[in-house]
This record gives C-alpha cells, sequence and structure tokens, in this order.
C-alpha cells in the first residue's frame, strides 16, 4: 500500500504522463517541479527552494516535487563496479 495520498497519486501519474514532454522543454530540463492539482505550480534548480515553496503554499499531502531528468541516462557507478 502506498503512503501517498490520493491527490499525490493524481499528481504522480500526470508527473509520469508528461516525463517525456518536459524532458524536451529545455526550461524544465534537470529542474524540480512542484506539481499540485495536475500542473506544475513552480521549477526551481534546488530541491532545497523546491521544497521551501512547497512547504510554505501547500498543506502535505497536497503536493509532490519531481526531477525532470531522463533515468535511463543515470550512470549507475555501483552496478559499473561490480560487473
Amino acid at each position: 500500500m502506498s503512503n501517498f495520498t490520493e491527490k499525490q497519486q493524481k499528481d504522480l501519474a500526470y508527473f509520469k504522463s508528461n516525463l517525456q514532454n518536459f524532458l524536451e522543454n529545455k526550461l524544465l530540463l534537470n529542474k524540480y517541479i512542484v506539481i499540485s492539482d495536475g500542473e506544475i505550480q513552480i521549477s526551481s534548480d534546488t530541491l532545497e527552494n523546491a521544497l521551501n515553496f512547497a512547504v510554505e503554499n501547500y498543506r502535505p499531502g497536497d503536493y509532490i516535487i519531481q526531477q525532470v531528468i531522463d533515468e535511463s541516462k543515470i550512470v549507475s557507478f555501483i552496478k559499473a563496479a561490480i560487473v
């Protein structure tokens, strides 16, 4: 069972379904985005700024924060070291 609220699950589904578009947007690439009500509320260069914005403007459970990054391009150093 998920620890996410129903609202957060909907926001996460929005993020996942739009990730490819976000990755193609140079203004969002590698940014941390705060999503609430199925919309990007802010994008930030740092997780700290995104979190501060979210905490100041939303109640817990009313938002998610995601980084717009292509996880398939992340180098896994641990895996590379083992192989």
